[in-house]
C-alpha cells in the first residue's frame, strides 16, 4: 500500500504545489508594491530589502497555504476520478477511506503549518516588518521632513520643526508629542537640534 500512498501524495501534493506558487505571486504583487516604494524612497542595504521581502511571506502563506491544499486535493482527485483510478481501486477492493488516508494526512499537514504561520512565524515576521520599516524611515528623516509642517509619519508621534537648514542636518524650533503614554500626551521642545 505504500506505493498506493506515495502515488496519491504526488498527484496531490502536484497540484498543490502549483497552486501555492500562483496564489503566493498573486497575493504578494500588492505587497511588494509597498516593499519597492519603501526602497525607492529610503535608500537601505540589500540586506534590509531582502529582511522587508521575506519577512511578507509569512503573512501570506496564512491565506495561500489552505487555498493551495484545496485546489490540489480537489485537481488530484478530480484527475484520478476523471480517469477512473478511483473506480479501478475500488474494484481492487481497496476502501474509499483507504484512498483519502494519504489526502487527509496532506490536508493535516497544510493546516499545521497554517497554524504555525498564523500563531508563530507570522506575528514575529510583522515586528520584524514593522521595526525594519520604521527604521529606513527613520534613517532617511532628517532630508525628508519639511519645515512649518506636522508630521505623523512616525506612530504614535507627531514631529513639527520650524525651520532645517539647508544640509538637513540642524533643525530648529523643535516640538514633539508623543500620544502612546497611558497619562495622555507628553511634549517635548527644543530650541535646536542635530541630525
Amino acid at each position: 500500500m505504500r506505493i498506493l500512498d506515495r502515488y496519491i501524495v504526488r498527484e496531490v501534493s502536484r497540484h498543490a504545489f502549483l497552486g501555492l506558487v500562483v496564489f503566493t505571486f498573486v497575493f504578494l504583487v500588492p505587497r511588494l508594491v509597498r516593499v519597492m516604494e519603501i526602497y525607492v524612497r529610503h535608500v537601505g542595504s540589500g540586506a534590509q530589502i531582502l529582511e522587508l521581502f521575506l519577512c511578507i511571506f509569512p503573512g501570506v502563506f496564512v491565506f495561500t497555504v489552505p487555498m493551495a491544499t484545496l485546489i490540489g486535493v480537489l485537481l488530484g482527485l478530480g484527475r484520478m476520478s476523471a480517469d477512473s483510478e478511483i473506480i479501478a481501486l475500488t474494484s481492487l477492493g481497496i476502501g474509499r477511506r483507504r484512498i483519502l488516508f494519504p489526502v487527509g494526512v496532506l490536508a493535516l499537514v497544510g493546516a499545521l503549518l497554517t497554524l504555525l504561520m498564523t500563531t508563530w512565524v507570522g506575528p514575529g515576521a510583522l515586528r520584524t516588518l514593522h521595526s525594519a520599516e520604521a527604521e529606513l524611515i527613520g534613517s532617511q528623516i532628517s532630508f525628508q521632513v519639511q519645515p512649518r509642517v506636522f508630521d505623523e509619519r512616525f506612530p504614535k508621534k507627531v514631529l513639527y520643526v520650524n525651520d532645517v537648514s539647508a544640509s538637513g542636518t540642524q533643525w530648529h524650533g523643535v516640538f514633539v508629542a508623543d500620544t502612546q503614554g497611558e497619562g495622555g500626551s507628553q511634549v517635548t521642545l527644543a530650541d535646536r537640534a542635530i541630525v
